[in-house]
């Protein structure tokens, strides 16, 4: 799957997802469960350059040949050395557990001069990184053609389709589109979803993860509410 356009940025997908993740005006990042959008957007990278297929419900290396990215490059190494196959899901879940991925993703973003890393400190205490836009005009043409595949395109590229998904997934698709066109937006997602399972396991796992934390959180405030009628 080599011959996939790109979505017109030059970038590999998960920078893509990380640039549209990014508040032009801060520079922090917003929506949730990032990590996990960037680890599909990896697998997803691998798999359109050949580097992994799919048998059945379990993924497969299908060749070690460095992609040029670490952080492909990395994972990719750990797909290969994983003593037995995982399903697609398992390993956006497996991956997407460092929390830091999507740090470094935008680090690689700054090696190219779309960003730049800023220091700060919360309270003058808390230590974070912003990434402020040291070229705004490739985050703009990105929106732009995001728009134009996800309101008005009948077979949307690939790439294109997946950042919707996962915007989708992440919260983030609101700061793009209106009431009336996520509304739009995400029929039609219903239906690439059906083809994309890349797009999907990202979903489920995130699904997943929210499930979790809710869970987490019911539980430790009915622990609290416990003790402290007790």
């Amino acid at each position: 799957m080599d011959d996939v356009p790109d979505s017109g940025t030059g970038l590999a997908l998960h920078q893509d997802f990380v640039l549209l993740a990014l508040n032009p005006e801060t520079g922090q990042f917003r929506g949730n469960f990032q990590s996990y959008a960037c680890a599909g957007a990896v697998v997803m990278e691998l798999a359109m350059h050949g580097r992994i297929a799919a048998e059945g419900k379990k993924v497969m290396v299908a060749g070690t040949a460095a992609f040029g990215d670490p952080i492909v490059d990395r994972m990719l190494e750990q797909m290969n050395s994983a003593k037995r196959p995982k399903s697609l899901r398992n390993w956006v879940s497996t991956l997407g557990r460092r929390s830091k991925l999507t740090h470094e993703i935008a680090q690689t973003l700054e090696t190219r001069g779309i960003v730049r890393s800023e220091r700060k400190r919360f309270l003058g205490i808390i230590p974070y990184t912003t990434y402020p836009l040291v070229d705004p005009g490739i985050r703009e043409r990105l929106v732009t053609d995001l728009r134009h595949a996800a309101l008005e395109a009948d077979i949307p590229p690939v790439r294109l389709s997946t950042l919707a998904a996962f915007g989708e997934s992440t919260g983030i698709l609101r700061h793009f589109f209106n009431r009336q066109e996520r509304s739009l937006v995400k029929k039609r997602l219903k239906k690439w979803k059906k083809d994309d399972v890349y797009a999907r396991a990202v979903g489920e796992t995130i699904a997943g993860v929210q499930a979790a934390v809710a869970s987490a959180v019911a539980v430790s405030a009915a622990a609290a509410s416990t003790s402290g009628g007790s």
